[in-house]
């Protein structure tokens, strides 16, 4: 079966024609039931190929394939939703779940993946941050009005850009399911993410005279002047130098 007139072979059955010898103005006809794929709803072709391995000989090999268009419909139909998460800080692991539906009157037969992304909209395109996925062949196949839900702890790693944006949930990311809707697949949900400011605010035992070769016992404060919680593991450094500090 192909879509966009592109030819594809998927599970083609092979049909021997049960002929020794086909005489000229002579045919054959066979009636064979048929499996399509489990895809996408929409316009796609059925190729119908004679002589696939070129074992005939012919006068002319270009009329050996009939495409028939036909519409494709898929009664199945995943819908997913999600107890939205509000505030996090960068680095804080967080507790997120999720449920998806099949709203179809078909069951949903296929395997596919749950996916979790961070993003700067709502919309799911190839800009957005793969977070976690998880696979839903112990909940398949989903039968018309059924339901799983998932939960997972996802990790905002330190180096994912703070400020508002969005976790989007993403079901059958991969098209493995066919469905009478695709748009219900993803669901964005906002999400504010905080992030901490680490500041040295004061030092301490450098205000007496200072001589080279000798040991002072000094002191720093470190103060957290951002909105969120400092969770990572980091070291505190002291540098000597001749010229401009090496951090400002």
């Amino acid at each position: 079966m192909s879509a966009q007139g592109e030819e594809e072979e998927q599970n083609s059955p092979t049909l021997n024609s049960g002929y020794i010898s086909l005489v000229p103005s002579d045919s054959y006809t066979i009636t064979k039931d048929i499996n399509l794929p489990n895809t996408s709803s929409g316009f796609k072709y059925l190729i119908f190929a004679v002589d696939n391995y070129n074992n005939q000989g012919e006068s002319s090999e270009t009329n050996n394939t009939y495409a028939v268009p036909i519409e494709l419909f898929a009664k199945a139909d995943l819908s997913i939703t999600v107890t939205d998460p509000s505030t996090v800080s960068l680095g804080e692991s967080i507790d997120i779940a999720w449920t998806v539906s099949n709203d179809g009157s078909d069951p949903a037969n296929a395997n596919w993946s749950d996916r979790i992304y961070i993003s700067d909209d709502p919309v799911f395109d190839d800009n957005d941050t793969y977070i976690s996925s998880q696979y839903t062949d112990d909940n398949t196949p989903l039968a018309p009005g059924d339901s799983y839900s998932n939960q997972e702890n996802i990790i905002i790693s330190n180096y994912i850009q703070p400020g508002s944006r969005y976790l989007l949930f993403v079901t059958d990311d991969d098209n493995q399911q066919g469905e009478s809707n695709e748009t219900n697949n993803v669901y964005a949900a906002p999400i504010e993410i905080k992030e901490p400011n680490l500041k040295i605010s004061e030092t301490g035992g450098l205000d007496t005279p200072l001589y080279g070769g000798d040991v002072y016992n000094i002191s720093w404060t470190v103060d957290n002047t951002g909105e969120a919680n400092a969770n990572a593991r980091w070291y505190d450094s002291v540098y000597f130098s001749e010229d401009e500090p090496i951090y400002s």
